[in-house]
């Protein structure tokens, strides 16, 4: 299942203590699952681990893993990794040893070889396990004596009330992992994931429901009322509602239960007196106009006590697609939802989202459905709706792969929502010369995967241009290459099972590269290397303005230009340039993408301009690169919405190359 991982570090106290927590989220409750106290004190030398092999009867491992999984502990191969076990009186000694596959790197101890340590305190016990498992719970004085250990001898002593203290060491008798005190406790197997297919039954969507009609019984809509004009849905919906201008007066009067407050783009007569409202036709305007001013009303009516017992209902129509066949007529609207959504986060039970389709609703479907309480609600057809998250494998219309080959396509341009397996029997054809067949493990899909499916990409293009596999055949006068090699590289239509491609555009896979990562390497690095190197012939010395240099190919080509020992200014939004600074750039070489204020920060810098320019943006920032450009500078457009005509670019600029490319333009 996704999961959001959370970890919040406080600052260090005056003493030099920190608290760390970390949370879980896979919808939309956060889980606590652990707190830490850190602490600058430098942990005591622990005792020796021992005589080894200690003194003490051997337990009889050779069928543990399997034993554990009957009785609810599942361990992957990963965490199999407890080698010899024994008892010794209130010890528990254990040999632990990691598998060739698992490296320590990246961790102090690797979480697979301290926990197997563990796994002793089960082998000795395990014919008294209840149907409960005994977990890890709290760990006290933990300190770390040395990293990278890829074996070690575990000593567990009981202190009393089911807690131990644990010593790990190497196989020379040296400290790795000490633990003042590890407590255990049952764990509910009722609050274990269920177990499930990989990428079917986890998958979940959101599904409009019918509001069953049991739900709740309805609520007496006398005296609700609403802020403004109602709009004609929801006057047709509630003719009898009570009309008041704004909340100075809605809170001169008695306050009713329910208050509602159309939240949409209305025709000028209808126009409410202080409700959030748009006045221009630009749908990008009218959701700053919306959201900006919802947000203030939000904010009004938070801050007045007196309402804590109102629910407000946020009045849309055509602002969210609860059927198929919905389209979303107010993009406004739409993100008058997504706000309130996280106003609904913050104040629980405060606020309620209501959609409408404009159709005659009899009054008693709204009072039956806001008395259910449900955060969401779209009436359609008079009928009341509720989101839920479905599993997709209980949805006959989920993607299912056809019998032959198939491959991701388009069934035709201009939304995602034609996306899907089609066949294809080209993967299957009988290789040529210097052909390879990659049984493709993952894909990369790029931003130009987006443009082709919207029909926004100039010419014909199938989806997909890099990957990851391994080769299941090679054709005639293939070499370097042979069947069982990992490789990534561009895959030409390479986002089904199997992919056809020229084996020069292949290379064998990095053994510390996963097939995910390896797949989405090849177009960010080649596109950087072949605009840099081939085309502006970028070398030591010289320097390049990266334009979002926290985007793939941005990031590939702040990478290679240090590589050539180049000057690197960047530009990211605001809240991407920490990332930057983490990568070493220096602040007066981190701008702002959003503004065309680097121009005069840049110049301050380099007042001579930069040799080479690698632009991904648009309009004005394509005039702001052209002039910081020095003589005899190359302007690298990797854009494909505002491509200026090159003559007419050299004509007002001579002393300057302007570039636009594509990878694939590279032969």
């Amino acid at each position: 299942t996704p999961t959001h991982l959370h970890l919040h570090l406080t600052t260090p106290t005056p003493t030099g203590h920190q608290t760390l927590t970390i949370h879980t989220r896979t919808t939309t409750t956060w889980t606590t699952h652990a707190t830490a106290t850190l602490s600058p004190d430098e942990p005591t030398v622990p005792a020796e681990i021992g005589v080894w092999p200690p003194a003490g009867e051997p337990v009889d491992i050779d069928a543990l893993y399997p034993l554990l999984a009957a009785k609810g502990y599942h361990y992957g191969p990963s965490f199999q990794n407890l080698r010899r076990a024994w008892r010794a009186g209130s010890d528990v000694y254990a040999e632990v040893e990691l598998p060739d596959d698992l490296r320590p790197d990246g961790h102090a101890v690797h979480p697979a070889l301290a926990d197997a340590a563990l796994h002793a305190l089960i082998a000795v016990a395990v014919d008294d396990l209840g149907t409960a498992p005994r977990v890890p719970y709290s760990f006290s004085g933990v300190a770390v004596h040395a990293n990278l250990a890829t074996s070690v001898r575990a000593r567990l002593t009981a202190i009393g009330d089911g807690a131990y203290r644990v010593l790990l060491a190497d196989p020379a008798g040296h400290p790795v992992l000490s633990i003042d005190r590890l407590d255990l406790r049952d764990l509910d197997p009722a609050t274990l994931p269920v177990a499930a297919a990989p990428g079917t039954e986890l998958l979940h969507r959101l599904d409009w429901q019918e509001l069953r009609a049991d739900a709740a019984p309805p609520a007496d809509p006398a005296g609700w009322a609403v802020l403004g004009t109602p709009g004609p849905a929801l006057h047709g919906a509630l003719p009898g509602l009570r009309q008041v201008p704004d909340l100075a007066a809605l809170l001169a009067g008695e306050l009713p239960d329910v208050v509602f407050l159309p939240c949409r783009t209305p025709r000028p007569d209808e126009t409410p007196a202080d409700a959030p409202t748009a006045t221009t036709d630009d749908p990008v305007a009218a959701a700053h106009e919306l959201t900006e001013a919802l947000l203030h009303s939000l904010q009004q009516w938070l801050a007045e006590e007196r309402l804590t017992g109102t629910r407000l209902v946020i009045t849309t129509e055509g602002g969210v697609a609860a059927h198929l066949a919905d389209q979303i007529a107010d993009l406004a609207a739409a993100a008058c939802w997504g706000l309130t959504r996280s106003a609904q986060a913050e104040h629980p039970d405060r606020f309620v989202l209501l959609d409408l389709d404009g159709r005659p609703t009899d009054p008693s479907v709204l009072a039956a459905a806001l008395a259910a309480a449900e955060p969401h609600l779209a009436v359609r057809f008079g009928v009341a709706y509720v989101d839920r998250l479905v599993r997709c494998a209980d949805d006959p219309a989920r993607l299912t792969p056809p019998d032959e080959n198939w491959r991701f396509g388009t069934t035709s341009a201009g939304t995602l929502a034609n996306v899907a397996m089609v066949p294809a029997p080209e993967a299957l054809r009988p290789l040529r010369d210097g052909e390879v067949r990659v049984r493709t493990h993952a894909t990369g899909l790029n931003f130009r995967d987006v443009l082709i499916a919207l029909g926004s990409y100039p010419g014909e293009a199938p989806l997909g241009s890099e990957g990851a596999g391994v080769v299941v055949e090679t054709g005639p006068g293939v070499t370097g290459l042979d069947p069982g090699d990992r490789v990534m590289g561009l895959f030409s239509e390479g986002t089904g099972p199997l992919a056809v491609c020229d084996h020069h555009l292949l290379t064998r896979t990095p053994d510390h590269l996963s097939d995910s990562q390896a797949a989405v390497l090849p177009i960010a690095y080649l596109t950087a290397m072949y605009g840099l190197g081939d085309l502006a012939g970028l070398r030591a010395g010289q320097s390049v303005l990266i334009h979002t240099a926290t985007g793939g190919v941005g990031m590939a080509a702040l990478h290679y230009a240090r590589h050539l020992g180049a000057t690197v200014h960047t530009t990211a939004s605001i809240g991407k340039q920490p990332t930057l600074s983490a990568l070493g750039v220096p602040d007066s070489h981190i701008h702002d993408s959003r503004t065309t204020a680097y121009r005069e920060g840049i110049a301050a810098v380099a007042p001579q301009g930069v040799d080479v320019v690698l632009n991904s943006l648009t309009q004005a920032h394509i005039d702001a690169g052209l002039a910081l450009l020095a003589e005899g500078g190359t302007f690298l457009e990797i854009g494909k919405t505002d491509i200026r005509d090159p003559h007419t670019v050299t004509t007002t600029h001579p002393h300057l190359t302007y570039q636009p490319y594509d990878l694939l333009d590279a032969g």
